[in-house]
């Protein structure tokens, strides 16, 4: 259960920055047409339910790629950490582009 904390702790961090970080950025010189941004959405959705749904256990998607042990739940703590933090540098580099 404390494996949450360490997992959605600097999630929680990271979007609160990424949203603080608007603030300051540039007016977008072009932006994507609503029809293109449903169409991605459209799919991405479906996509993240059958990868993470839990409830489709159909070939590959009923498989573990890795089992639950302390290690795995470390080394999967350790490279969320290391994402948020490189994503956090990024981003305050990146500024205001």
């Amino acid at each position: 259960m404390i494996w949450h904390y360490f997992i959605e702790g600097p999630w929680i961090v990271f979007c609160g920055y990424w949203a603080a970080g608007t603030l300051k950025t540039r007016k977008a010189v072009s932006t994507e047409s609503f029809d293109t941004r449903a169409r991605h959405v459209f799919l991405v959705i479906p996509g993240f339910v059958l990868l993470f749904g839990g409830f489709i256990d159909v070939g590959a998607l009923g498989e573990r790629v890795f089992y639950r042990t302390y290690a795995t739940a470390v080394t999967g703590v350790a490279l969320t950490w290391i994402g948020i933090g490189l994503a956090l540098w990024a981003r305050w580099h990146l500024g205001q582009y």
